[in-house]
């Protein structure tokens, strides 16, 4: 067949061709098809155009290496706040497509890709996860839209392979004995960190957000902090609790920049803070957790408190509240309180229950 539809990874039905003409093997999406009468007037054009020499002049015959290099990855840069891991991400992509043509890239090869990043570890021992293996697919997905959208090709192959099922969402967060071992150990040179953690667990805020903090963002007598250069691009309004507004105040009488978590060697804001963290978290014993994890922490305990989703999901930025529910977590303690009240509504329904059979019988005795 030379037309036919297939549903991509984002759950939309798609129109592509597949032709063979003299030996040569053509195919490809036809995004403005809806209908199959459609994608059948666009096959008739798109051979009428491959017997002219005309169709295909326009695919680029740069590789996919340098089409990240020139163009995806500044684009990137300039256009996405999480940039970083597109940088890094990109690295197994590179060493795999890296040399290939991207207008010869199939769907076929892109599955291989996914099933040997599948099987490859994170180190020994450790596989890697179908979460990371997906965000890599992700971002080769982007690279060829974006390659579309600039006229490079005209075909994205990702989007016939299907993304990995089943991925499994961190469920780590702060116990209160764990953190009162991980505050302890913010002494010395990594003094700096206690604070900083302090704002994590007690807003919910993302690393960058804290570190980006001004002087000019904290409204200390509305008790509020401004959160700008979000990852969604618009800004937000975190309340403060008592505790960390006092930490606060004390912290800024200690200096005069207009940075809040300053760097006194360059006079900037801090940024580099994972090795001490990691150091922090090995020695306080904490298996398996990241600087993230105390904004699942910071959730977790508002959704233990009684708080509802839809302002969690506003203290924490997120527009969907799906995500907000990636964040909340069910503790032991919240699981117990449940499964105990679970035994008083049964007793009060079976109590209700027999009470309804009794009256039955009473009616079907009446009649």
């Amino acid at each position: 067949m030379s037309v036919y539809k297939r549903k991509t990874s984002d759950g939309k039905n798609r129109w592509y061709f597949d032709v063979k003409i003299k030996g040569v093997r053509y195919r490809g999406v036809i995004p403005e098809a809806r209908t199959k009468f459609q994608a059948q007037e666009a096959e008739r054009r798109i051979r009428d155009e491959i017997f002219n020499g005309k169709f295909g002049k326009s695919q680029s015959k740069k590789t996919l290496a340098q089409f990240a290099r020139e163009t995806y990855l500044p684009w990137s840069r300039e256009h996405k706040r999480s940039w970083r891991n597109d940088f890094s991400r990109i690295k197994p992509i590179l060493a795999y497509f890296g040399k290939k043509k991207m207008s010869e890239i199939s769907p076929f090869e892109v599955e291989r890709f996914k099933t040997i990043r599948s099987k490859s570890e994170v180190r020994e021992g450790v596989q890697r996860s179908k979460a990371a293996v997906n965000r890599e697919l992700a971002l080769l997905s982007r690279l060829f839209t974006l390659a579309i959208s600039k006229r490079e090709i005209s075909f994205n192959p990702v989007s016939e392979v299907k993304f990995l099922k089943g991925e499994v969402r961190r469920t780590r967060y702060l116990l209160p004995e764990e953190e009162e071992r991980l505050m302890a150990e913010f002494t010395g040179k990594r003094a700096h960190l206690r604070l900083i953690v302090a704002v994590a667990l007690n807003t919910g805020m993302r690393k960058s957000e804290i570190l980006k903090l001004k002087r000019s963002d904290l409204d200390f007598i509305r008790g509020e902090i401004l959160v700008t250069e979000t990852k969604n691009g618009e800004d937000r309004i975190v309340p403060m609790n008592e505790r960390l507004r006092g930490e606060l105040l004390s912290h800024l009488a200690n200096h005069s920049s207009e940075y809040v978590f300053v760097n006194p060697k360059t006079g900037r804001p801090r940024v580099a803070l994972q090795h001490a963290f990691e150091s922090a978290r090995d020695k306080a014993g904490l298996v398996d957790f990241r600087f993230h994890d105390l904004r699942h922490t910071a959730a977790t305990r508002m959704n233990e408190a009684g708080i509802d989703p839809y302002t969690i999901a506003a203290i924490l930025g997120h527009k969907q509240i799906e995500m907000t529910a990636s964040y909340t977590h069910a503790t032991e303690a919240a699981k117990r309180r449940a499964v105990e009240a679970l035994g008083t509504i049964n007793v009060e329904v079976g109590t209700q229950i027999g009470h309804m059979e009794s009256e039955g019988s009473r009616l079907t005795l009446a009649k």
